[in-house]
């Protein structure tokens, strides 16, 4: 039976997590510039390949980690009551 899209889009946000996590740990291990999308790859067990399907490079890889980051800490901020979002000055 085929994928629902639904199916392919749960299985894409977990391989780019998987990928993320893996560049994170490899990145605090080794350094960023140290750091070679094998050892990525490696790390995440994927092909280096399909690490290329998800970002153009290391930099874009970075980025992504980045703005994910951020989305996060958005989300927790928006759950804070405003008058801790917004002190009074």
């Amino acid at each position: 039976m085929p994928r629902t899209q639904t199916e392919y889009n749960r299985i894409r946000q977990a391989a780019s997590e998987n990928i993320r996590t893996a560049a994170m740990d490899v990145f605090i291990e080794k350094g960023y510039h140290n750091a070679a999308m094998d050892h990525i790859a490696q790390r995440a067990g994927v092909s280096k390949g399909l690490i290329y399907n998800y970002h153009k490079g290391k930099e874009e890889l970075l980025a992504d980690m980045i703005k994910k980051r951020i989305e996060e800490i958005n989300q927790v901020m928006q759950m804070l009551p405003l008058s801790i979002r917004r002190p009074n000055s």
